[in-house]
């Protein structure tokens, strides 16, 4: 296994090392799956995560969707250029079998035909704001049928105490969010803590309820796969990892934990 230690690393990194992990539990040597990530020009996420994984373990696809809404057309192009040339220079680096596919825009416009028949997807989304900002994407990958039993969706979000408590009209509607998922805290009684470690879970499960319940015969839940994470002192401050399931009427809801990381 290859020494990627993350009390060593960047801050983010050791968010991204918590993703390697997961794999390295969850998806087997060989096993055909497609690594679906939001990567800038850099193409960083792909990069740590071939860094990390032995070969047998790596994806047999990658795509990787840009967009940068202060882009004009011409600085988009350009970076699409760059994403691209560095996707043939990892390929070639890390002898992959297939090329990395740089697609414009979000997942948003992904289709299922995008993805090789028979794969596994692990879905990583770093969000640069909330999670409520962007639930229309998890909606379409859900609705296309990218996203199905199994399959992982790593999501960060934009949201830490401080957002929290210095923003009342999103802490009000929160908490009451918050309080009807769990049943059995009042409204009043909603801590940030709380919040934290239910409120953009909470989102996400509803909308990946929802998208799949317009079709009668794919209804999803998703799960965490363990706690969510508040990392302190950087931009993207909460990151959930869960796993796609069949939906089951008799499952009770989850209870996430939390998990706080600070800079080494």
């Amino acid at each position: 296994m290859k020494d990627y230690s993350p009390s060593k690393r960047k801050l983010k990194d050791r968010v991204r090392w918590k993703l390697t992990d997961y794999i390295r539990r969850f998806v087997r040597p060989r096993s055909k799956w497609t690594y679906i990530t939001l990567g800038g020009p850099q193409l960083f996420d792909v990069k740590r995560l071939l860094e990390a994984l032995d070969p047998p373990q790596y994806p047999n696809q990658i795509i990787s969707c840009y967009q940068n809404p202060r882009d004009d057309q011409e600085s988009a192009r350009e970076a699409i250029k760059v994403a691209e040339r560095n996707a043939n220079e990892l390929q070639r680096r890390h002898s992959l079998r297939s090329g990395i596919s740089i697609i414009p825009g979000t997942v948003e416009g992904l289709a299922l035909d995008d993805i090789q028949p028979g794969n596994m997807v692990v879905m990583f989304l770093d969000f640069e704001r909330s999670v409520s900002s962007h639930l229309h994407e998890i909606a379409a990958c859900v609705s296309a049928g990218l996203l199905k039993p199994r399959d992982f969706l790593f999501v960060t979000s934009c949201v830490n105490e401080k957002f929290v408590d210095g923003n009342r009209q999103f802490r009000v509607k929160a908490a009451e969010r918050v309080a009807a998922y769990v049943g059995t805290i009042p409204v009043k009684k909603v801590t940030t803590d709380l919040i934290l470690r239910y409120h953009d879970f909470y989102l996400i499960w509803e909308t990946v309820r929802t998208a799949s319940f317009q079709t009668a015969d794919r209804r999803l839940d998703c799960r965490p796969l363990g706690p969510l994470l508040v990392y302190k002192d950087t931009v993207r401050m909460l990151w959930l990892p869960l796993r796609i399931v069949h939906n089951s009427p008799t499952t009770s809801p989850s209870h996430p934990r939390l998990q706080y990381l600070r800079r080494a």
